[in-house]
């Protein structure tokens, strides 16, 4: 996984006005509204603490959410990756945004949660 991108897909607490956007504005950096395709998993184990996750999926629909972007957000990951915990696993994504389209990292929820999506699909439908 590069180190390298300068860009972190969120949806949840870590967006602009979730109650964890401090972790990101550690570092200056700018939140721009951006797509990627995925399941939002509305009962997954994140969610038993009141957080839901992602499962990626080139065949999903479009989630919204925002990229944060910053030069220096190599700086902050291991402390996002704390906040995360081990129920998520950061990965990389496309997004895309009004103006653009790249790949960031984002947090899905980690693979042993969910070892084939297409077998389960209530983890990602609507209660």
């Amino acid at each position: 996984m590069p180190e390298g991108l300068t860009a972190l897909f969120v949806y949840g607490t870590l967006g602009p006005t979730g109650s964890r956007s401090d972790l990101l504005q550690r570092v200056e950096g700018t939140y721009e509204e951006a797509t990627i395709r995925a399941h939002h998993d509305h009962r997954g184990w994140g969610c038993t603490g009141g957080y839901p996750g992602v499962i990626l999926d080139e065949e999903a629909p479009l989630l919204k959410g925002w990229v944060y972007r910053s030069r220096d957000l190599h700086s902050i990951l291991p402390a996002v990756d704390r906040y995360e915990g081990s129920d998520y696993e950061r990965v990389e994504v496309a997004f895309t945004t009004k103006q653009s389209s790249g790949l960031a990292f984002t947090y899905v929820l980690h693979s042993r949660h969910h070892p084939t999506l297409k077998s389960m699909p209530h983890l990602w439908e609507k209660p």
